[in-house]
């Protein structure tokens, strides 16, 4: 049977979206920050482009599929920590731990905003752009809007360079990750377009930590850090031949 294709492809995964559902509803309160208005939408409307990640009008959903690989997994282990609301050794693994942190990071390279945070990586934090603020403008989006499209032209057409680079920030940075959850009785996180707080390109925020931070629910704020230190260098590996 011949797959369907995805036109209407998603930079914020419907599954998170899910999780801010109104309770008992299948419906988000979504604020509109440019319209300044408030609408009840399904995840299945928000967070969407059509073909974002298709190069050329050639629809063959090469980077939405792949991407999907690593996404089950992690949402696998967001769903964990939200019905235990807890992150010890006893229900996470080492390999666990690896999957959560490349959903919580592919969640912030998906966006337009998160592609200029992986032209740094890519480019071995050598930014050669104006260097985005932690709130990346529409204003700056546009400015290297030719840097985003040549970015997922190369994540499309090199797949597995790219797992290369995901698997080499994992590989320099897990022994110093500490992952941590904030638990409020009441809901009072909201998450946006862009569901990533971050500072994950070291030395240019503050030089001894970079972190991740993502609200998985209106009651759980997951907190990743990175404790950076002289000897600390990112080393791109290749995994295979």
């Amino acid at each position: 049977m011949v797959q369907r294709k995805t036109k209407r492809q998603h930079y914020v995964q419907r599954e998170y979206i899910k999780n801010f559902c109104i309770n008992n509803t299948d419906s988000v309160n979504a604020y509109n920050i440019c319209a300044g208005n408030e609408k009840k939408l399904k995840p299945t409307s928000l967070c969407v482009i059509k073909e974002m990640y298709e190069i050329s009008g050639n629809l063959d959903n090469r980077i939405e599929n792949h991407l999907k690989e690593f996404e089950d997994k992690g949402i696998q282990q967001i769903k964990k920590i939200v019905d235990f609301e807890s992150i010890n050794g006893d229900i996470f693994t080492n390999e666990d731990l690896k999957s959560l942190y490349q959903y919580v990071f592919l969640q912030l390279i998906r966006t337009k905003s998160g592609q200029l945070v992986f032209q740094s990586i890519k480019e071995n934090l050598d930014l050669k752009f104006s260097k985005p603020s932690k709130h990346v403008s529409n204003s700056e989006l546009y400015k290297n809007s030719e840097i985003i499209n040549r970015n997922i032209k190369w994540i499309h057409d090199n797949m597995n360079e790219f797992d290369d680079v995901i698997d080499s920030l994992w590989i320099a940075f897990h022994d110093s990750m500490r992952f941590g959850l904030y638990v409020s009785e009441q809901p009072l996180l909201i998450t946006s377009d862009c569901p990533v707080d971050t500072d994950v390109i070291p030395g240019i925020y503050n030089p001894c930590m970079c972190y991740l931070k993502m609200a998985l629910t209106p009651r759980i704020l997951l907190d990743i850090e990175i404790v950076m230190n002289d000897n600390l260098k990112i080393k791109f590996i290749k995994t295979r031949s």
